[in-house]
């Protein structure tokens, strides 16, 4: 696809996991791009954040920067959906970002019923 949207003139970008073999500098296929993976944890001019917070810092960068005369497409790809040990406290909100969540809450879908599930195969 960004290929596609490259030639129709977007301005690309990806940041995140790449899972391709080689970088994509080998294909001109972003004006921008930053790939992490491996750790939850990543050091940039030796300041330490979690990966998710370096996905939120590159993607306002990326919306902020672009050329406001053409197009974008922008793909942010979540390595630290992956997991890091058995432990759930991995998938919670960090600290610094739970005034995200507050006052808000998850409604139970329609189908949240034993007569739903029980009609499943």
């Amino acid at each position: 696809l960004f290929p596609q949207l490259k030639k129709a003139g977007y301005y690309t970008g990806l940041f995140g996991k790449w899972h391709h073999n080689g970088p994509p500098q080998t294909v001109p296929t972003f004006d921008e791009f930053i790939s992490y993976q491996s750790s939850h944890y990543k050091k940039r001019n030796r300041v330490l954040k979690h990966i998710t917070e370096w996905n939120e810092i590159d993607g306002m960068e990326f919306l902020r920067n672009r050329p406001n005369d053409q197009p974008f497409a922008l793909t942010i790809s979540f390595f630290a959906t992956h997991a890091e040990d058995g432990s759930p406290e991995q998938y919670r909100p960090m600290n610094s970002s739970m005034w995200i969540y507050a006052n808000t809450g998850v409604p139970r879908p329609k189908t949240f019923t034993q007569e739903h599930l029980d009609a499943l195969p």
